[in-house]
């Protein structure tokens, strides 16, 4: 519950605009749609930046790469405060960019085609920033 505050309060401390990108991998197919406002699957998550090496750690089949220009966050330094805090030892080269669902709304602008999940194996999604 701690760290979970601790996380909270982290990602409102905004030092970071720019690319970001998040994959995710799951059981059943998203209804996503172009214009829709993408909804957070947390209060904080968990992105990476343009040079971010993050790997899916479960074994869904369904996986979806979202990435947005111009997003706000805060970019995990990774001082051994903030290791601790978000219990990050070792994970420097996610480049982790924690944004907060109150900081800013997401549209979907592009969803690529079950066609493309075919050859690809993933969804693309892009986002852009609410104006």
């Amino acid at each position: 519950m701690l760290r979970m505050k601790m996380k909270l309060k982290i990602a409102q401390d905004i030092n970071f605009q720019g690319q970001v990108g998040r994959s995710i991998a799951v059981d059943e197919k998203l209804n996503l749609q172009v214009g829709q406002e993408y909804e957070f699957f947390h209060e904080v998550e968990s992105w990476g930046n343009r040079w971010s090496e993050f790997h899916i750690e479960n074994y869904n089949t369904i996986e979806y790469h979202f990435s947005c220009m111009n997003a706000k966050g805060h970019e995990v330094d990774y001082d051994e405060e903030e290791v601790e805090i978000l219990d990050a030892e070792g994970c420097e080269n996610e480049c982790e960019v924690l944004i907060h669902k109150d900081t800013q709304k997401f549209i979907i602008t592009f969803v690529s085609t079950d066609e493309d999940f075919e050859e690809m194996r993933y969804y693309e999604v892009e986002l852009e920033v609410a104006k």
